[in-house]
């Protein structure tokens, strides 16, 4: 495969994969680290062939390391915003649960009187 080639296939695989996980082909958006592994692997898979052909399997190992360390730490990234979001929001819940059962008792205090 020349280059010319090889950019013209990424350029066509982008454009498609931009266009085909639309929230109007499948009613909601693709999530974004699903969405970033397809558009890295539209480039690299092509990108893996070109090397390989050419004799270059040390830069292809070095290539799909490089891009399985960043895809990790991006991962890691999504799950600890995750973790944050879901004790931030359980730490809210915990709030309004205490202040609406004091409020509770004010009523019924209230009431009594």
């Amino acid at each position: 495969m020349s280059l010319l080639t090889m950019l013209v296939l990424i350029a066509f695989i982008e454009g498609f994969l931009h266009y085909a996980f639309r929230k109007e082909m499948f009613g909601k958006d693709l999530p974004r680290p699903a969405a970033y592994t397809l558009g890295t692997l539209g480039m690299m898979v092509p990108f893996t062939f070109w090397l390989s052909e050419r004799g270059y399997v040390e830069v292809v190992a070095a290539l799909w390391y490089v891009m399985a360390a960043g895809g990790c730490a991006v991962l890691a990234c999504y799950i600890a915003d995750w973790a944050y979001s879901t004790a931030v929001a359980l730490r809210e819940t915990k709030a309004r649960e205490k202040a609406a059962l004091e409020n509770m008792h004010e009523v019924l205090d209230d009431a009594k009187k």
